[in-house]
């Protein structure tokens, strides 16, 4: 009897042993969330767009407003809440060069959400979803009819 008590207790003392808690956890097995920590005020290329409407397939229109010879494009979050959107078209000397300025727009941000106005290209309430040294995501949700339209677009930092 007495070796059925040690045996006992020899397989309840390794059992806690082996399941007891330790500081690291499943610290390794976590996936990380969201980078939205980064700085948004700075220069961004538009890379694509992608719109789902209602429970259907997401659908992808990729940036292709770049004049092929010139810079890219870029949507600017400046100073003082305001948004540049800088457009480069050739000239008639064949260079390429800033359009002219687009309406006035302005930004806000706190936290995660984002706010433009003035733009009718980006105007809207937006949740930023990324944002790190190098890619800036925003995401603004519309309801019409009951039915959920989803804009997701995607931006890196620019190199101009």
């Amino acid at each position: 009897m007495k070796k059925i008590k040690v045996l006992l207790l020899a397989f309840v003392s390794t059992g806690i042993a082996l399941t007891s808690c330790s500081k690291d956890d499943d610290t390794e097995n976590i996936i990380p969330g969201p980078v939205t920590s980064g700085e948004i005020m700075a220069k961004w290329n538009p890379v694509k767009t992608v719109i789902k409407v209602g429970s259907g397939a997401d659908t992808e229109f990729p940036y292709e407003l770049n004049e092929p010879t010139c810079n890219k494009d870029y949507v600017e979050f400046a100073a003082s809440s305001v948004v540049n959107r800088v457009v480069f078209v050739l000239n008639g000397n064949n260079e390429c060069e800033a359009s002219a300025a687009t309406t006035p727009t302005t930004w806000t941000r706190t936290n995660n959400n984002l706010v433009i106005t003035g733009d009718v290209n980006y105007a809207g309430n937006y949740t930023i979803t990324t944002l790190s040294g190098t890619e800036l995501i925003i995401k603004k949700d519309q309801i019409t009819s009951g039915i959920t339209t989803t804009t997701t677009i995607y931006f890196t930092k620019a190199t101009i």
